[in-house]
């Protein structure tokens, strides 16, 4: 006997202020990405899809989107938590250190 099937896994990947299409409200929204995997005797073995979708915090609103546009909200995430980063810095004195390798403030 043969066991197989699929098996899901839903990774939050983002949070990200926008304004719902149905509610009107500016709250957080979480960008979900979700993977089906090929199981073969419950060993997950390769990916067989993937899609992206977005909820909303404050009505719980799901609705698709692309990968493209997934990959933009998750740049606008990182957007937001930079500016929330210096924001956070200016009110505690501390100076805020990007965490890329090659930046030259990493240096001093």
């Amino acid at each position: 006997m043969v066991i197989f099937g699929l098996k899901p896994y839903n990774t939050l990947r983002a949070l990200v202020a926008l304004q719902c299409s149905r509610c009107h409200q500016h709250t957080p929204h979480r960008l979900w990405r979700k993977v089906n995997k090929f199981a073969l005797f419950f060993i997950p073995l390769f990916v067989v899809s993937r899609s992206y979708t977005v909820e909303c915090g404050s009505c719980a609103q799901v609705r698709k989107v692309s990968r493209d546009d997934a990959q933009g909200l998750r740049d606008q995430a990182r957007a937001q938590d930079d500016v929330a980063a210096q924001k956070r810095a200016q009110v505690t004195g501390y100076r805020v250190i990007s965490s890329e390798p090659g930046d030259p403030q990493n240096l001093h």
